[in-house]
């Protein structure tokens, strides 16, 4: 998707980036976006975009869709980590998925939203995240979140839930396809460290093999194909 560039509205007090590979659902949230006096956006369809608008424009907050294929929302916040991109990011689901969520609350991401929230709701949690807290959409329920960041569980635990950050980082590596020594290289990692957070993950999820790991990233839709 080709990047919008709204230098003219440099005078905007936000600035954001919107990567999402669904241009209807894009320009949506970027029409309403440009209907707030307080918001600059930017549009980018892949990783590789992002990044480059990052590095190059610095915005303040990305909000990155869930349904980029390969895992590429979770990538992108790796590789922003990993570059040292003071930019806060936030990722973007069709609704609220018990194991998507399970994962960004593992990532310890800025925010989660969904398409079911209202936009009003979407702008006033951007604006707690780009004030330094963390802010999970909302939703029915007793154990709904609140904008203190604890998010809702959603009625429905997922194993995922007991992964730590980093654990979580190679399941979506591995599950991407990547081997051990590649996966230590995009972590910054030795391998044998990569092998041992293997180790326990797998030992959390119950799994014995690696293509387990592939089945059920599909399966939690952690990865789109």
């Amino acid at each position: 998707m080709e990047r919008i560039d709204l230098s003219h509205r440099a005078s905007a007090s936000h600035r954001i980036l919107l990567v999402v590979a669904r241009r209807l659902i894009a320009e949506g949230l970027e029409a309403l976006f440009r209907q707030q006096p307080d918001w600059q956006t930017a549009i980018a369809g892949t990783v590789e975009e992002a990044l480059v608008y990052v590095e190059q424009q610095r915005p303040e907050a990305v909000i990155v869709d869930l349904s980029l294929s390969d895992g590429g929302a979770f990538l992108l916040l790796q590789q922003v980590r990993s570059r040292g991109l003071k930019v806060r990011v936030v990722f973007l689901d069709d609704s609220v998925h018990p194991a998507r969520l399970a994962a960004v609350q593992s990532l310890r991401a800025a925010g989660y939203f969904t398409l079911t929230d209202s936009f009003a709701s979407l702008s006033a949690g951007l604006r707690q995240v780009l004030a330094g807290r963390t802010v999970y959409s909302t939703f029915p329920g007793p154990d709904a979140g609140s904008s203190t960041g604890i998010p809702a569980s959603g009625g429905v635990a997922s194993p995922l839930s007991r992964l730590s950050r980093r654990e979580m980082e190679v399941l979506i590596h591995l599950a991407r396809g990547l081997t051990v020594k590649e996966c230590a290289e995009h972590l910054h990692l030795s391998p044998n460290t990569v092998d041992n957070h293997k180790a326990r993950l797998m030992s959390k999820l119950g799994l014995h093999r690696s293509t387990d790991l592939v089945r059920l990233a599909i399966r939690e839709k952690l990865l789109e194909q």
